[in-house]
């Protein structure tokens, strides 16, 4: 009796080489405006930032894919609240710190197969951010010239806000690191 579904990838022999890493143009900046305003009680210092991506670059796509996107890029443009005065600023400024030291954004983006160089660059930018953002707002749009770019703006732009509602500092129990019952690793 046949039976059909789909085809399981063939796993990749441990002598193979490792597909070769995708590299995307980033860069970005971050800058105080020297504004503030108070939000829910907390007095808010607003910093600006940009960021690019080269969408050329991402993903393994045909060359005539990439091709029609080398001079596609995405732009994310907007305003961060942040403030010094909320419950666990200090311990969220430590943690910030301590992954930029440790390079875990440029870690956890290679694991994806990714590599972005300008990440550096923000992460650093970042660092100048002096406190907890309490509310974010963010206008992605698409820039660049060709048919691909003409047909991507037709989509229109995107706003994006998140706020924080609230912020605990209570100590997490040992039991929320506990690996759950019949949890099993699959190879």
């Amino acid at each position: 009796m046949a039976t059909s579904g789909p085809t399981p990838t063939p796993a990749r022999p441990a002598d193979a080489p490792a597909a070769p890493p995708v590299t995307v143009k980033f860069d970005g900046a971050v800058t105080p405006t020297g504004k503030s305003q108070t939000i829910d009680g907390f007095k808010c210092d607003e910093y600006a930032f940009t960021t690019s991506i080269s969408m050329g670059d991402m993903g393994q796509m045909p060359p005539e894919a990439a091709s029609m996107m080398k001079d596609v890029m995405m732009v994310m443009k907007g305003s961060m609240w942040v403030t010094k005065d909320a419950p666990g600023v200090a311990e969220y400024r430590a943690y910030q710190k301590a992954m930029t030291a440790a390079d875990l954004m440029s870690a956890a983006v290679g694991a994806t197969g990714l590599s972005m160089p300008g990440m550096d660059k923000m992460m650093k930018a970042m660092q100048g951010v002096d406190g907890l953002p309490i509310l974010t707002e963010m206008d992605m749009s698409i820039e660049g010239s060709g048919q691909m770019a003409d047909m991507m703006r037709q989509i229109g732009s995107t706003h994006v806000t998140t706020k924080v509602l609230s912020v605990k500092t209570d100590a997490f129990g040992d039991d929320v690191f506990k690996i759950p019952e019949g949890y099993e690793v699959i190879k």
